[in-house]
């Protein structure tokens, strides 16, 4: 399921920064699916995929539209909710969702 969802994001053409929020929002869903199979996030692989490519889409339409430090703000702690979020100087800051990240929060 996981690599048929990575190959269909991949054939959407999507952005790198668009792509990369939808494989870390799948990472998520996929880990509490392991953690708790029985859960309702084990939904289709079609209606997951399609609800994260609008989720995806829609945060860094949002993201880019207007300078507004508190939705990344919001979106950097719902990746790290437990305030685990990559250190400044970090790679993971100079990939393209990273970078977004960090101008609109201000890091930058």
């Amino acid at each position: 399921m996981v690599d048929t969802m990575a190959r269909s994001a991949q054939s959407l053409d999507l952005d790198p920064a668009t792509e990369q929020l939808y494989d870390e929002l799948l990472a998520r869903i996929v880990a509490i699916a392991d953690i708790v199979p029985s859960s309702r996030v084990t939904i289709g692989p079609l209606a997951t995929h399609r609800e994260l490519v609008a989720v995806a889409s829609q945060a860094l339409t949002s993201l880019r539209s207007r300078h507004d430090p508190d939705a990344a703000q919001q979106l950097i702690r719902g990746l790290w909710p437990t305030n685990t979020a990559p250190h400044a100087g970090h790679s993971w800051w100079s990939t393209p969702l990273g970078r977004i990240l960090a101008h609109q929060a201000g890091a930058s």
